[in-house]
């Protein structure tokens, strides 16, 4: 434990006070995000009041250390900015069932697949100085692409401390659209800004939202400043890249800055919900 000084303390007790949305918007992309622990949180250890710090009074002074909350709340914070919804926030890699797949061709892409996630969490640090990102690409709903992509998010979160993002294109191009309401409050170069510096975006289902000018113009703009700022993107599609209906600026930028990985042609969503669904009859049977 290190000895604190007044100045130290008052600015301890400035952070218990900030919330972590507030920690959010001060936060630089491009610096790791310190995100200290939301003080609205209670500590499951019932050893803090939720801020993640603990201040210890002895013969010697007043002393300052982290509760063992402190990094579960950290961790917390930034899956809460990621937008991953809640019930895929426990995805893993090596949790991602290839079983599933009835198609013994399936279970070999879906292998496939995951060995590239694997490696690639693994390597992060060389993927990440160049800049380069997945394309996991399925014809097939349902076949685990977003599952994957979001796997991958979780570990970047949890274990390398990464900002990461997530979001459909349609819910992008829906905050676009009504950014240009007056009412308000983001403006569409400031969504631009936020979803072309975040340092790991994930952006789910490209290629549904038509072939309209203006959203080849908000994506260029987006990809275009991730490209050149080495921004990792993990995208899904269930086109091919370079069948995507955007013109060529847009697709050579694509090609630069993510490699295409091919998800199984079969959907295992029902299989994995009629699966869930007997654990939890079996689980009320046995009560």
């Amino acid at each position: 434990m290190e000895m604190v000084t007044q100045e130290q303390i008052q600015r301890i007790a400035n952070l218990l006070e900030m919330n972590s949305k507030s920690m959010l918007n001060d936060t630089e992309f491009n610096e790791p995000a310190q995100m200290e622990p939301d003080r609205k949180r209670k500590c499951p250890y019932g050893t803090c009041d939720g801020s993640g710090h603990i201040l210890v009074h002895t013969e010697e002074g007043l002393f300052a250390r982290k509760c063992k909350c402190y990094e579960e709340q950290i961790i917390r914070n930034k899956l809460d900015f990621a937008c991953i919804p809640e019930e895929f926030q426990n995805l893993a890699i090596k949790d991602f069932d290839v079983d599933l797949y009835r198609l013994e061709e399936s279970k070999q892409k879906a292998s496939r697949a995951v060995n590239i996630a694997t490696r690639y969490v693994k390597k992060f640090d060389a993927m990440q100085e160049l800049g380069r990102g997945l394309y996991f690409y399925s014809q097939t709903a349902g076949s685990g692409k977003t599952r994957l992509a979001i796997s991958i998010g979780n570990f970047l979160v949890k274990y390398r401390r990464q900002q990461v993002r997530f979001i459909t294109t349609v819910d992008l191009l829906g905050k676009i659209r009504d950014s240009w309401n007056d009412k308000c409050e983001s403006s569409e170069e400031a969504l631009v800004e936020e979803f072309a510096t975040v340092p790991v975006l994930i952006l789910d289902d490209i290629g549904v939202e038509g072939n309209k000018d203006w959203i080849n113009n908000i994506f260029y703009r987006i990809i275009n400043r991730r490209l050149t700022g080495n921004k990792v993107t993990l995208i899904t599609s269930n086109i091919p890249m370079n069948e995507l209906n955007f013109d060529y600026r847009l697709l050579s930028r694509l090609e630069d800055m993510v490699m295409q990985v091919f998800m199984p042609e079969e959907s295992v969503r029902r299989t994995n919900a009629k699966s869930k669904n007997e654990k939890m009859l079996k689980e009320l049977m046995e009560d």
